[in-house]
């Protein structure tokens, strides 16, 4: 028992410290919080599963073969239409902190999470009842937005 204890120390340590260097590659954003998913609102779970069903139709794709600069280009107008906010939940990918609760404080935010994380984000506005998921699939990229009902 007090080994296991101690390795679930060590192991929530070792996430909040991935958490922390994540935070850190996101200089434009400020990073208030690290959040389970007891956290955030309810209706985020089911609209986020909603986009990984197999038939599940994105709202945009692009060619998996695009380049970089026509990709981020390609995510920053999906954002922008989707009218997001400043107040955003980003999905960390760490088990124990999967959403970082954070404040964007210049445009450059978005560049900043697809050079840390790759060109597959999801984050929600907190205030506006926005979910924006892309993914890189085999052949195209995918981006979805889902409102909150």
């Amino acid at each position: 028992m007090v080994k296991s204890l101690t390795r679930e120390r060590r192991l929530r340590l070792a996430q909040y410290l991935e958490a922390e260097a994540l935070a850190k590659k996101l200089p434009a954003m400020r990073v208030r919080e690290y959040l389970d998913w007891l956290a955030i609102p309810e209706w985020i779970a089911p609209a986020l599963a909603a986009t990984r069903r197999t038939g599940a139709e994105p709202d945009e794709v692009l060619p998996e073969r695009s380049e970089d600069a026509e990709v981020r280009a390609w995510l920053r107008v999906f954002v922008a239409r989707a009218s997001l906010g400043r107040q955003l939940l980003v999905a960390s990918g760490i088990e124990r902190f999967p959403w970082l609760s954070c404040e964007a404080r210049s445009s450059g935010w978005l560049d900043e999470l697809i050079d840390a994380k790759g060109y597959g984000p999801t984050v929600v506005s907190r205030d506006r009842g926005a979910l924006v998921v892309f993914y890189q699939e085999e052949h195209e990229y995918q981006a979805f937005l889902a409102r909150q009902d």
